[in-house]
């Protein structure tokens, strides 16, 4: 059974706005949940001499009880090459960052927060995560800054607070000038990123794309792609795709990804060829870009004819799943609910709702509702339904209205949320909109 066009089209609407946040090109996803945190360096991208895993784990032996900052160094790269290659190895990935963590590389702190925070290889545990962020923001990451303020921001373990998540967005572009000051051109990417999306700053297109094609020009390949979207997102699709091809034939898996994409769904001005944007997905894939497997997962599960195809396709949405793509876990939640397999459903739908995807929260709270696939359990029902509202998922909103339980929003949202509910015909929306 061929995969749905909507499965595509989803995941080419998440993709198709993205920006690289972070050296490692984590997206910052344009939809209601809350936007995926970065990291600081890219899966497979080693910042240390080790050339392969062999060499990496021989050189993070030491740590962390007697971690030289080149051990440290040694072991974040073993973790980046744990989540690239044939078999991702999530558990080892987390235990070489912690390694390098409490030796003393702080970006180590993040990579592990990451992890932590979406329960990817290692125990759920937003609290802990915050932690590793505090830890390195602390230190001057930029990125940790971010991370907890975006978690402040969209109340993903925290109690939302739009002032604090303000005081971390600017330490983190303090952080990001600082570092774009002394050279870092990765970092100067993420400011560009702070600017086009208005992370406590006011948004300035203007000087994220001179912000990008500044770094591009230094030869920082993830701001080559920002700026090649931008480019193509204004119209100038030959230049913006020509610029994306210039950057993947060098070697960049992210700008591969990008072009990928832009073949599958074909660019306005672009004739669509999906053969070649599979191929340009695939290597992207194999570099450890989350995205690129999700996609080209889908492309394969349209055109699925047999057995084969289908198990690639569903081995492809879980290796995205796997590397944190909240998408591709809803999908597979999905498709595992129509097969009439609730218990599998509430394993995937559980990840997407843990990483980011509020309407995977609703599905899952639905489930423990009805005690599908779980036990049964309306606390657990109503924690998720609640998480899932805030992350703006609007079926979860209605199940907590006809609980006659409160909206966790602003008094402004909690009035649009009963006027929809009443104008459906909840009679409690319409009674709560009567006592206001």
């Amino acid at each position: 059974m061929s995969r749905p066009l909507s499965i595509l089209v989803m995941l080419l609407a998440v993709q198709g706005g993205c920006r690289c946040g972070s050296e490692d090109g984590r997206d910052t996803l344009p939809q209601a949940s809350a936007p995926e945190p970065t990291t600081s360096s890219r899966p497979g991208r080693a910042a240390s001499d080790c050339a392969d895993r062999a060499a990496c784990e021989s050189a993070c032996r030491p740590c962390p009880r007697d971690c030289s900052p080149v051990a440290a160094t040694a072991c974040h790269a073993l973790g980046n090459q744990y989540l690239r290659g044939e078999r991702i190895e999530l558990a080892l990935a987390a235990d070489a960052y912690r390694r390098a963590c409490e030796g003393g590389d702080l970006n180590s702190c993040v990579s592990l927060g990451l992890q932590v925070q979406d329960g990817r290889g290692v125990a759920h545990d937003k609290g802990r995560a915050i932690e590793l962020y505090t830890r390195a923001c602390d230190g001057g990451i930029g990125v940790g800054c971010f991370n907890l303020g975006l978690m402040h921001s969209y109340g993903n373990g925290v109690t939302i607070d739009e002032e604090q998540a303000r005081r971390y967005f600017e330490k983190a572009r303090a952080a990001y000038e600082r570092q774009c000051a002394a050279g870092e051109v990765g970092w100067c990417m993420n400011l560009g990123v702070l600017y086009e999306r208005g992370y406590g700053v006011p948004v300035d297109d203007s000087r994220a794309q001179a912000i990008y094609r500044n770094a591009c020009e230094r030869g920082h390949g993830e701001s080559c792609v920002n700026w090649a979207l931008q480019q193509v997102e204004g119209g100038a699709v030959t230049t913006g795709v020509a610029l994306m091809q210039k950057t993947c034939d060098g070697g960049d898996p992210l700008a591969c990804s990008a072009l990928g994409h832009q073949y599958v769904k074909g660019a306005p001005g672009l004739s669509k060829d999906r053969d070649r944007g599979a191929k340009l997905l695939a290597r992207a894939c194999r570099d450890g870009i989350k995205h690129a497997c999700a996609v080209l997962g889908a492309v394969v599960g349209m055109d699925a004819a047999s057995p084969t195809d289908r198990r690639r396709a569903d081995a492809l949405e879980d290796r995205a799943c796997d590397l944190g793509v909240p998408t591709a876990c809803l999908i597979l939640g999905r498709q595992a609910l129509e097969e009439k397999t609730p218990s599998r459903a509430a394993a995937y739908l559980e990840k997407a709702c843990w990483i980011s995807a509020g309407d995977a929260c609703g599905l899952l709270g639905s489930l423990y509702e009805r005690g599908l696939g779980v036990n049964q359990s309306e606390s657990r029902a109503l924690e998720l339904y609640q998480t899932g509202c805030r992350r703006g998922d609007a079926v979860s909103c209605l199940a907590i209205v006809e609980r006659g339980e409160p909206l966790p929003l602003p008094p402004d949202k909690q009035q649009l949320i009963y006027r929809g509910a009443c104008g459906r015909g909840s009679q409690k929306a319409c009674r709560k909109l009567q006592r206001r």
